[in-house]
């Protein structure tokens, strides 16, 4: 998993190159964005007493638009912010959900707890 914040949008040029809408154009993603790939702390901090931050780390949790919380993490490794777009890496590859509140991003499936 890893989230995406949106750099400046504005400074894109406007030529019409690869059939796309008028004013866009076709750029890395890094370039109007800046990738955060998450990283999963031990499941000794993973709770599921709310204790910590709301944890995700694939798509089994994801909603149509936001996540719903079912495990939390006491060790903040690799964070997402609200409203920080997420994209799941690992199959089902591209799921992407919207960072409700501030949260703990991994990339492996949790231990059951």
């Amino acid at each position: 998993m890893f989230r995406v914040t949106y750099k400046n949008l504005c400074e894109l040029d406007a030529t019409n190159e690869n059939k796309l809408l008028k004013g866009w154009k076709k750029v890395p993603l890094c370039d109007i964005a800046n990738i955060t790939m998450g990283q999963s702390p031990p499941s000794e901090y993973y709770n599921n007493e709310n204790l910590g931050l709301p944890f995700f780390q694939g798509v089994t949790d994801f909603g149509d638009r936001y996540p719903k919380v079912t495990i939390y993490c006491t060790k903040e490794q690799k964070v997402a912010n609200p409203g920080d777009i997420l994209f799941n890496v690992r199959a089902p590859v591209g799921r992407i959900n919207i960072a409700p509140e501030k949260l703990i991003i991994g990339t492996s499936p949790p231990e059951n707890l």
